[in-house]
């Protein structure tokens, strides 16, 4: 419940799953460029996607289990927040 995972431990896992199973709806593919666990007690994690709008929920609980098996959050709630990834445009 108050576990802190490691970022390049939680950057193994995240790859594997997204290789496992990537998600496309609507003709787009799903892509994640960032995340980070943000805080613990409960533990939440934050994704940059390109379009928070392709996540599906059944997308989103296949992520929440691959952590929950990945470092052992068994039986502990786990949150995941989907933000839209903008890129910096120079002018």
């Amino acid at each position: 419940y108050s576990k802190q995972v490691d970022p390049i431990a939680l950057r193994e896992a995240i790859k594997s799953a997204l290789e496992t199973r990537p998600f496309s709806s609507k003709g787009k593919g799903l892509k994640i460029k960032e995340w980070a666990q943000v805080s613990v007690k409960p533990p939440f994690f934050v994704f940059e996607v390109n379009d928070k709008e392709l996540v599906h929920f059944s997308y989103e609980r296949y992520l929440a289990n691959c952590l929950r098996e990945a470092f052992g959050f068994y039986g502990t709630p786990i949150f995941l927040k989907f933000r839209q990834y903008f890129r910096n445009s120079k002018s």
